[in-house]
């Protein structure tokens, strides 16, 4: 039973944090496109710092891999419904 609220918690948790990021994209695609832009650019500037100095093997680099992979789904999922939103 505590298993079960414990998963109960962090799936609520979780759920609100997809729906701040799908707010936020929200707010950064309506703005203009300049801000657009800049949210891309810090995006992308923020990973790769995280990734360019460190040293992977093969499974580390699959992870990265794989992490981007998720990361540009869920972008373009959170873009896809902003734009069925806003038209």
């Amino acid at each position: 039973m505590r298993a079960y609220f414990s998963l109960l918690i962090y799936t609520m948790l979780h759920s609100l944090v997809l729906t701040m990021d799908m707010l936020i994209m929200h707010v950064v695609l309506t703005l203009n496109h300049s801000s657009w832009l800049q949210f891309c650019i810090m995006t992308c500037v923020t990973e790769l710092k995280l990734t360019v100095f460190k040293k992977f093997d093969i499974s580390g680099l699959f992870e990265v891999a794989n992490d981007d992979a998720r990361d540009r789904f869920n972008l373009s999922i959170y873009f896809i419904a902003t734009l069925l939103q806003t038209s």
